[in-house]
């Protein structure tokens, strides 16, 4: 039975999905890309907690530009391969994730921290 939309074409028409991508090459393999996105995050990220220490170096401790630079950065690195590497856009365990990168963060402080005590 034809409804009063259907006869004057009010009905919205019906949502495609847009073509799917054909990768060639190696890129034809979901790792690959994901190791290429991995990768551009950790580059990306190691740059920016580079030039964040070197703008808080002259205003404060080494030691302490370096904590900051790296706990900014490990947020940024969490957020980022959750959302980009891994395809993860929900809230479900955002914080245990965030956690798991401020607990490596922490070892790396202790690291690079104690490198940093041997240099002075």
């Amino acid at each position: 039975m034809e409804t009063a939309a259907d006869a004057t074409e009010l009905r919205p028409p019906p949502i495609q999905k847009p073509p799917r991508k054909r990768h060639r090459g190696l890129l034809k393999y979901p790792v690959v890309r994901q190791l290429l996105r991995f990768t551009g995050v950790g580059i990306l990220c190691t740059a920016s907690s580079l030039a964040l220490y070197a703008l808080l170096r002259p205003w404060i401790d080494p030691q302490l530009a370096n904590a900051v630079a790296l706990i900014v950065t490990s947020i940024m690195n969490t957020a980022l391969n959750r959302r980009l590497t891994f395809k993860i856009s929900g809230s479900r365990k955002r914080g245990q994730d965030h956690m798991h990168g401020l607990i490596v963060i922490g070892i790396a402080l202790v690291i690079t921290g104690g490198a940093w005590a041997s240099c002075i």
